[in-house]
């Protein structure tokens, strides 16, 4: 038993002289919130991130708070789009190149009241 729990110190340690205790990612996260004019957050706003290139697409909704996260984002230049009726279409362009979570803040605009007169 103690010989087992030696190798397996041993093993460790060396992992951890190999690869400095720390993993490699090739991808990262998105995480922010969706505002009205007000800074009130927009619940069940959907959100969409876009690269044109690859063709790489993740969605969600924003939750009560208005809060969205998008997780194991590889690394590249993306184009995020938030849609909800009654507001403005909101875009912004991000770019995820590290592990570092990228926080943004999404505010959107009341949209413009649209009359149909049937006659």
């Amino acid at each position: 038993m103690r010989v087992c729990v030696r190798v397996w110190l041993c093993l460790l340690a060396l992992g951890c002289v190999l690869f400095g205790g720390q993993s490699v990612s090739n991808s990262g996260t998105i995480k922010g919130f969706v505002v009205d004019p007000s800074g009130a957050a927009i619940p069940g706003a959907a959100v969409e991130i876009r690269n044109p290139v690859s063709q790489y697409t993740q969605t969600t909704k924003t939750d009560q708070h208005g809060s969205f996260q998008f997780l194991n984002v590889p690394f590249n230049n993306y184009h995020l789009s938030v849609t909800e009726a009654g507001f403005q279409g909101a875009f912004q362009d991000v770019d995820v190149h590290s592990a570092v979570p990228l926080e943004v803040k999404v505010p959107m605009l009341i949209g413009a009241a649209q009359t149909t007169v049937t006659v």
